[in-house]
Order: C-alpha cells, then structure tokens, then sequence
C-alpha cells in the first residue's frame, strides 16, 4: 500500500486538483504507508506539503495490545501462507458479513446495547479506557462501516514486526530474502530518507502505539524532518480516540488545522 496505493491517490489528487503538494494525515495504518512510502520513494516528499501522523506505527516493539498474543500464528511465511490460504487473501469486511447474515456492527451495537457497556467495554479492552470520550450516539454508526477488508500479509508483516522490535520489510525467510533483497534478513526501512515536515500526534494509553514506541520512531526520523512531537493533552487517551472521541476537534484537529496554515502562505 506504501509503495503502489499512496503514490497513485496522490497523484490523482494532484492531477484534480492541478496543486503541487498535498497534506498526509494519517491514522495508525495510514501512518505506517506514510512511512514505507516517503522512505522508500524519494520522489513522494516533493508531493507532500507536511504529514500529520496520528497514533504514528512503525516501531512497535512495546505493543501490548490483544493482538500481540496472535502474532506468532501468522508472523513466520510459511503460517502466513496457510492463513492467506484459508481466508483467500484478506480478512473479509463487515460489509460481507452483512450482506451474508444482514446484520452489522451497528445493528448489534445499537444505542441499549452501548449505553449498557456491551460493546463501549470491548472496545475499552482492545485499545484502551476513556469513557469519557466514548461518542455513545455516534459509535453505531461508525461500527456499522467500519472497517474495510484488511490483506493477511499486512497483519503478518505487523505481526514479524512486533515480535523483532523493528521495521522492516517482509520476511520471507532466508532463502526468499536473498532472492528478493540479496542478504538473508529484510533491509529496515531507512526513515532518514523521509523529508517532508512531519507531526506525531500520540495518546499516553494508546496500546498499538504507545508513547515508548512512538518516540524510536521519532528518534529514528531525520534531523529537522520532525516539526512536532505532541501528546494529547488526555491521559486517557487511547488508539481509536483519534477518530471517534468527542473531543478529538478540541485536542487534535483544531491544532493540525493550524500548522496546515503555515504551509499556505
């Protein structure tokens, strides 16, 4: 996704928009294609008038999120190939399933159902504790579209990063690696190669990308490159709060708004 889907939505923003730059904001997996394709397509850079990086994955060794335990099922390449196998390629929407059993997310998690903790409290143990940020009215409506078919091979590629602390590329295994990038282990993605003005926005509860991680990664970007290193001014602030919390305007938006102005002038 870093290397063909960002590199063509930019460039067909660009062509429609008859700009030379665009502004990157990005979302946890959003932030992580940031990072792949700016480091690894040097051209990308000069497309991008600043990156707003919100919940920043890249290092994520101090991941200690449900997922984690699962890693090692679909982290080594040849488990990779079963799962891929089995689940043809992708982790199926909920739009499938809801055109299979014609029920949604939201239909199960209605407003009773929220409003009694059912779904509000599994979604406090994926990612973190803020009721008082949890949008009850709206959170149907967001879970009734969200999220999208997810390929295997990113979770596996997440999955063989969380269990070696580092970034980078898909292993494949000795034999492959050399084939694919002549040594027998993945080259690391080079964040020194990224140059657009970039800004990290993290939560301190946020367990996908916690606050440790988040500042490797910031350790690991370019000298100057880095324009702003923010914690969100909520000590409960977790990894969906960026795109659901009440609040979020207030603590995050408004702010990315601001620095965007700079750029205008």
């Amino acid at each position: 996704m870093g290397i063909y889907d960002v590199p063509a939505v930019t460039d067909k923003i660009l062509s429609e928009t008859k700009t030379k730059k665009i502004f990157y904001v990005g979302h946890s997996m959003g932030t992580t294609q940031y990072f792949i394709s700016l480091s690894e397509l040097p051209e990308m850079n000069d497309k991008i008038a600043a990156g707003f990086m919100l919940a920043p994955i890249a290092y994520m060794g101090h991941m200690n999120n449900a997922i984690r335990p699962g890693s090692p099922l679909v982290a080594p390449y040849p488990l990779y190939k079963a799962v891929n196998l089995a689940l043809m390629g992708k982790i199926q929407s909920p739009d499938q399933f809801r055109q299979q059993l014609k029920l949604s997310g939201g239909d199960i998690c209605d407003l009773t159902a929220t409003k009694c903790g059912v779904c509000d409290n599994l979604i406090f143990l994926l990612f973190g504790y803020n009721a008082n940020q949890m949008n009850n009215t709206e959170l149907p409506n967001i879970l009734a579209k969200y999220p999208n078919n997810i390929a295997v091979k990113w979770l596996s590629h997440y999955a063989q990063n969380i269990l070696s602390c580092e970034f980078k590329k898909y292993d494949y295994g000795p034999a492959l690696n050399m084939k694919i990038y002549g040594s027998t282990k993945p080259p690391e993605y080079n964040l020194q190669k990224i140059t657009a003005p970039t800004y990290f926005f993290y939560g301190e509860q946020d367990n996908l990308g916690p606050p440790n991680d988040v500042q490797i990664t910031a350790k690991k970007m370019k000298s100057g490159t880095l324009k702003g290193n923010y914690k969100v001014a909520n000590k409960y602030f977790n990894h969906v709060d960026f795109v659901v919390a009440k609040d979020a305007d207030k603590l995050i938006y408004n702010r990315i708004l601001r620095e965007m102005k700079r750029y205008k002038k």
